[in-house]
């Protein structure tokens, strides 16, 4: 493909995949004039989807007895960040999309990581580590709102039974309790969205990364940027095909047991918070055939962060002795955490 410069027009052209890139650079920025690719099918196998590009240049003026030298740049070799930045203008060749300022910073990080210990699989787990370890205090304020919303029920009860035969008002007084107790009925999402912009980049990262290209963690996880198959079955089955994937099934599994320890966040007729319970009801079942055929890579970080997020809600209950409910600032409600 060209690369087009707006000021000065067609600065290369070549052609990328995944991991790679042949690029043709011309010493001058205006020297491009067209490029033309062409498909064809090789007769070696191996290269049985092949092309041609076409470069043609601007017209050339010599003089007479007069000589014109132009230099070419060639470049074959990995999209990888520190091999591109020594080639002027083909650090544009790591695009990530919208996650591509997060994904370098991803990289470094796990570069970092990968530095104390040369295993990338170690690096990711490292990454969650750190990922949870910032968003912990979120965790924790959320699962506090959340304790206290179960907390809330009788008194959310009361309300529903004085101002039965008016919704708007049984509404505002219960949005003024939440909002003297400090609660928010959709806090639970927070930690979960907050990761979202992570997990995105860290899917690009893994999906395009030359670092992550046949990299080995343990055992059957003999490549991050790929699924991990433990084995294949003679069969295929809907929507997961014919491989056997350790680590979806284990974050299915752990993501159960999540939903089971967290606090059940339920206000009344609360919509929003009905939405955010299904929503908590169903990822177990969901995630697991979403990310089946995702890179192992970001099945581990997803799988590690909800294992961590299992042992933060353990912490959280033994570190929270009771829960007091004040309401028009009086303690109407107090017990234990469940």
């Amino acid at each position: 493909f060209p690369y087009k410069n707006e000021s000065v027009g067609i600065s290369w052209a070549g052609a990328v995949n995944k991991y790679f890139a042949s690029i043709l650079k011309f010493s001058s920025n205006d020297g491009i004039s067209t490029i033309v690719s062409e498909s064809f099918e090789n007769s070696d196998p191996f290269y049985k989807n092949d092309f041609i590009v076409s470069i043609q240049t601007n017209r050339i003026e010599i003089p007479p007895q007069g000589v014109r030298r132009h230099n070419w740049f060639f470049f074959l070799g990995p999209k990888k960040e520190d091999v591109l930045r020594q080639c002027e203008g083909l650090s544009v060749l790591l695009d990530y999309g919208w996650t591509t300022v997060i994904c370098k910073v991803l990289v470094k990080i796990l570069n970092t990581f990968y530095s104390l210990i040369p295993n990338y699989g170690i690096a990711i787990l490292l990454l969650t580590i750190l990922v949870k370890l910032i968003l912990f205090p979120l965790t924790r304020k959320s699962q506090m709102s959340m304790f206290k919303m179960q907390r809330l029920q009788p008194l959310i009860g009361q309300l529903k039974e004085k101002y039965k035969g008016d919704k708007q008002r049984m509404g505002q007084e219960q949005m003024k309790l939440f909002k003297e107790q400090g609660v928010n009925p959709m806090s639970g999402c927070l930690p979960i969205v907050l990761q979202m912009p992570v997990f995105f980049a860290l899917f690009r990262t893994l999906q395009l990364s030359f670092e992550m290209r046949q990299t080995p963690f343990v055992a059957w996880i003999d490549d991050l940027s790929m699924p991990d198959t433990l084995f294949q079955l003679s069969f295929s089955m809907p929507f997961l095909g014919d491989a056997i994937n350790v680590l979806p099934i284990i974050m299915g599994i752990a993501s159960f047991v999540q939903m089971k320890l967290t606090p059940k966040n339920t206000s009344g007729d609360d919509p929003q918070a009905k939405m955010q319970q299904k929503m908590m009801q169903l990822m177990p079942v969901i995630f697991p055939f979403i990310l089946y055929k995702f890179p192992s890579g970001l099945t581990l970080y997803w799988t590690t962060s909800t294992l961590i997020s299992i042992c933060e809600q353990l912490l959280i209950r033994r570190s929270i002795k009771k829960v007091d409910v004040y309401y028009k600032g009086k303690r109407v409600l107090s017990g234990k955490a469940k």
